[in-house]
């Protein structure tokens, strides 16, 4: 089995997914540096903060308040371009 095979028995899918990625990175011969920036996910963290503080805010599950700002998103999208009068 090899180091890769071990971590995913083990069962932590972050922590797998960065297993993987220093693996890969290795193999392409990037630097700290690249790994660094790969293995950070600036996005997710940012999502889940707003998709977080939008529950608090309304009091509800995540999911709900996930589809709430994203049908938001919309609408406003929407008046911005004047498809709504």
């Amino acid at each position: 089995m090899t180091a890769v095979e071990a971590e995913l028995a083990a069962g932590r899918p972050l922590h797998d997914a960065r297993t993987q990625l220093r693996a890969a990175t290795d193999l392409l011969g990037y630097d700290e540096g690249m790994f660094a920036m790969l293995a950070a996910p600036r996005r997710e963290v940012a999502a889940w903060d707003g998709v977080s503080a939008y529950a608090r805010q309304l009091a509800r599950p995540l999911r709900l308040a996930a589809t709430a700002l994203a049908v938001e998103r919309v609408a406003q999208a929407h008046v911005q371009r004047g498809l709504y009068p």
